[in-house]
């Protein structure tokens, strides 16, 4: 049987829509949604310079698929992938899998995280089998409905340069991360051709920014973070029914955004404003064997 394991830095278009047809098949099988934690226009979009991608054929069919994605950088990584029904237990992603971690200890990487479907049991099945240990969990959801009509006091902008150190400190504030680590984060969807970025104010004063990720008809909400003096007031509300009425009125047909489970304030607001949990992920820290 004539098999091929195929690292690159750029997948080419067949390569790219071999990807999604496997996605499709996994998708049907499983009956989960692959796409949410494997996204198809980040693999289309890549750069070039580091090597995200892992591909496993049998005779000329790709059925297995390892996707790296650089949520901070290049150097904290998250990972996941598939593998066709009839092509499962037979070690595939075992050996996509070492190809990646030996990839990444060339180009230095320092953390990875395996995203599994808290409803996959191949996944489950696949992490007992390994080195790894649950960093935490997360749900996905989707906006349902149409927005109400109301006063608001907070405003959405596009920001300025004057607006970025703001942004910095409360998005450090918001989620505790360091300065450093808050204007990765704000620099990188700033740059990105693939995000947008809003502020929101009060009376000329930013309390709050979130970023958009784009995809296609879709739309992902993350980064979202209010200055913590301006938290528990109904602002955080006001900001994600006016971004979310903005986009409905672009023609957008999907906004998602995560959540870690375990933030409940986040996902009582989440749902107050009408998402609705539609899946959950583990993040599993991979070992070093």
């Amino acid at each position: 049987m004539n098999e091929i394991l195929l690292k690159t830095n750029k997948v080419s278009k067949e390569q790219l829509e071999e990807i999604k047809g496997l996605m499709i098949v996994c998708e049907t099988f499983d009956g989960l949604n692959v796409e949410i934690s494997l996204n198809p226009v980040v693999v289309e979009s890549r750069s070039g310079q580091y090597c995200f991608d892992y591909l496993f054929y049998v005779e000329n069919k790709l059925v297995g698929y390892l996707g790296a994605f650089d949520i901070l950088d290049p150097f904290h990584l998250e990972i996941t992938g598939v593998v066709h029904p009839s092509f499962r237990r037979k070690g595939i992603f075992t050996r996509l899998l070492n190809a990646a971690k030996e990839e990444f200890n060339h180009q230095k990487v320092k953390e990875v995280l395996l995203v599994v479907d808290n409803n996959s049991i191949e996944g489950k099945g696949f992490v007992q089998s390994i080195n790894t240990r649950l960093s935490h969990s997360e749900y996905s959801l989707k906006h349902y409905g149409n927005v109400n009509k109301e006063d608001f006091v907070v405003t959405i902008e596009t920001p300025i340069e004057s607006d970025y150190s703001d942004m910095v400190h409360i998005h450090a504030e918001a989620f505790r991360d360091n300065l450093e680590e808050a204007s990765q984060v704000i620099t990188n969807n700033l740059q990105s051709d693939l995000y947008d970025v809003l502020v929101a104010k009060v009376r000329g004063t930013i309390i709050g920014s979130l970023s958009i990720f784009k995809n296609e008809g879709n739309r992902y909400l993350s980064a979202f973070s209010v200055a913590p003096k301006y938290q528990g007031k109904g602002y955080g509300r006001q900001i994600l029914k006016q971004v979310v009425q903005l986009l409905k009125d672009e023609g957008v047909d999907s906004i998602m955004l995560e959540v870690e489970i375990q933030n409940a304030n986040a996902l009582h607001l989440y749902q107050a404003c009408g998402f609705e949990v539609v899946a959950g992920f583990d993040y599993y820290l991979l070992g070093d064997s």
